[in-house]
Formats: structure tokens, C-alpha cells, sequence
């Protein structure tokens, strides 16, 4: 699950990229949801936006906290990433 991450850290992106090769599932939780990684196409940076879309489950684009709290569609939406 990444929280807030722009994907703008090609450091951090290799090693996201290797665990997408390993087979590891993403959930998104960003105010720009699954545009988080949408926008690096439109800014050819190796193509890493598309290397993420076999391996995305989700998005949330709602606050974490008032998620937890309040929301429980968007909650279970969430949990649902852990199981």
C-alpha cells in the first residue's frame, strides 16, 4: 500500500518496479488516486506508470483518517487490499 507518494523518486520507483516483477499487488491511497502514477506517462519517465497497471488493485483519492473514522465504503475498500 503506498500513502501519499508522488512517484517522482526514480530511486524509489526501481525498487517498486522490482516488486511489481516479483509479483507484488499495489493499492493507491493519494488525492490524485490511480492518477498518481497517470501523470508520470504524461511525463515519459520510462514508462513506470504503465509497468504498475497489471499489478494495481486500487485507489483511494479520500483522506486516510477520515476514512479510517467515518467512511466505511471507502474503509472496506481498503481492508480489502489486506486479505
Amino acid at each position: 500500500m503506498v500513502i501519499g507518494y508522488g512517484f517522482a523518486d526514480t530511486h524509489i520507483n526501481d525498487h517498486i518496479r522490482e516488486g511489481a516483477a516479483a509479483g507484488t499487488k499495489l493499492f493507491i491511497i493519494d488525492p490524485a488516486g490511480v492518477d498518481a502514477i497517470n501523470t508520470l506517462l504524461f511525463r515519459n519517465l520510462y514508462n513506470f506508470g504503465n509497468s504498475l497497471q497489471d499489478i494495481l488493485l486500487g485507489a483511494s483519492r479520500r483522506e486516510l483518517l477520515p476514512t479510517l473514522l467515518r467512511d466505511t465504503v471507502e474503509r472496506s475498500k481498503i481492508m480489502r487490499f489486506f486479505s
